[in-house]
């Protein structure tokens, strides 16, 4: 029997997969606009690597430019940043392809709008593609990035990019050829990301969920601390021995990840183990989850973050009279770990743009409804210039001018404002709820947006 080459379209589909299961994003469409640019699919992969490391963000410009550095690219945040761009304010680095010339994100706008990936792609493959064909792949290169093919700041990053270059020809290079099988699965570990970590989520998802677990995995392609401990859950439930590679990490392996969606492909001495102690292990868990959910009835996940404060900075606070709700005028949250990224930023931006002692907000609530411990809750916080003294700052990222607030979100603040006491380290919540603009001097600041402020007052 003949084996039959793989369609030209099929090859492009295992190029999109070998990307992002190698620490890459957006392969689809990174493909598709090399191809479309002519410029090679590894050039391509390690420019986009050397300018975002693949995420759709903005740079870190020094210009006044109010939008936040390294935050998400939206449509609404882009309207925004372009606002003050033309405004005068300065531009900024734009999406996985770092556009930052305006004529750049302009083209970029006549495609469809500059927030969009495949538009960003587009546009800064066609600009290095035509750099590299009036200077060299070098000086192509240094152009995309200074402006001048002989700069040597412009040389340097060159450099970085095509050393990044023979990562992803090595990667690219391990795509199976005409004719050939399959390449096989990777096993997976700890850092890395992906649609096979997703779908090892989802998997591992149907046991909590059987198991009765409170809380579900984020299936968000992040292998992460709660997916290796799920999966060694699962693993002992399963009676499947566990791999640790030099670094003593926990290993998936293909075959695992087959057993644990489709038990029967056991081999006997697991089924035996799983018999002789899986059961066993799997009720003591039922009723760990079982407590859990009874100790923790409506109670949200309440996450801690160690950030590092300017404590002879931070002036103790009296009690507690009034709670104000803010919005972070900047991107939704698409995950827990996504929230706290975004805090972190925030806790940046206050301590070296604004000067303070670090993020301002006590706390925030993330889409999930994840309450997020940031600025201690004894000090005063910085949310509202001169009526910081007997207030709680509570921020929710996103712009709710725009966006609306999850239900898990609006369930948390309202159980954040009766409990939120019973949390160690935070301090009872006065009776008054206010949002920022309700304040005297401040009638003018549009927070905590039109769809939040409701919320925030109590409604």
């Amino acid at each position: 029997m003949s084996t039959l080459a793989p369609s030209p379209a099929r090859q492009r589909r295992g190029a999109a997969e070998a990307i992002d299961a190698n620490d890459g994003r957006y392969g689809r469409h990174i493909v598709a606009e090399a191809r479309r640019a002519r410029l090679p699919l590894p050039l391509a992969c390690a420019l986009v690597e050397q300018e975002s490391s693949f995420r759709n963000v903005y740079g870190h410009d020094g210009v006044r430019n109010p939008v936040v550095k390294g935050s998400r690219v939206t449509r609404e945040s882009y309207l925004r940043y372009r606002a003050s761009r033309d405004a005068g304010l300065g531009a900024q680095g734009v999406g996985v392809t770092q556009l930052t010339w305006p004529p750049y994100q302009d083209r970029a706008d006549r495609l469809g709008g500059c927030w969009s990936v495949r538009n960003q792609l587009r546009v800064g493959f066609e600009v290095l593609a035509d750099h590299i064909a009036r200077h060299g792949v070098r000086g192509g290169l240094a152009t995309y990035n200074a402006g001048n093919p002989t700069s040597a700041a412009g040389l340097a990053y060159a450099a970085r990019v095509l050393e990044r270059e023979k990562r992803w020809k090595r990667v690219l290079k391990q795509l199976p050829k005409p004719g050939a099988a399959p390449g096989r699965p990777r096993t997976l570990r700890r850092g890395m990301h992906g649609r096979d970590v997703a779908l090892l989520q989802r998997t591992l998802n149907r046991y909590y969920k059987r198991w009765g677990a409170p809380r579900l995995l984020d299936v968000d392609g992040d292998f992460g601390a709660a997916t290796e401990l799920a999966f060694r859950r699962a693993r002992l439930r399963l009676g499947l021995t566990l791999a640790l590679d030099e670094r003593g990490r926990v290993l998936v392996s293909p075959s695992d990840r087959v057993k644990l969606r489709i038990p029967a492909r056991r081999t006997a001495a697991e089924r035996e183990r799983a018999k002789a102690t899986g059961r066993k292990y799997e009720q003591r868990l039922i009723e760990r989850f079982r407590r859990e959910r009874k100790q923790g009835a409506g109670r949200p996940k309440v996450v801690r973050l160690q950030l590092a404060f300017d404590t002879g900075r931070l002036a103790r606070n009296v009690a507690i009279h009034t709670t104000v709700g803010h919005h972070s005028a900047g991107p939704v949250d698409r995950s827990d770990r996504e929230a706290v990224e975004l805090c972190k930023r925030w806790h940046t931006m206050h301590r070296n743009e604004r000067g303070w002692a670090g993020i301002g907000y006590h706390v925030c609530i993330a889409r999930s409804g994840t309450i997020i411990l940031l600025r201690p809750g004894w000090a005063k916080g910085a949310g509202v210039e001169n009526h910081n003294t007997g207030t709680f700052h509570v921020m929710f990222n996103g712009d709710f001018r725009t966006d609306r607030p999850s239900q898990e979100q609006i369930n948390s603040y309202r159980w954040f404002m009766a409990h939120g006491h019973e949390i160690d380290g935070v301090p009872r919540q006065g009776a008054r709820r206010l949002g920022h603009k309700d304040f005297s001097g401040h009638e003018s600041n549009e927070c905590p947006g039109t769809n939040l402020h409701p919320i925030v007052k109590g409604s």
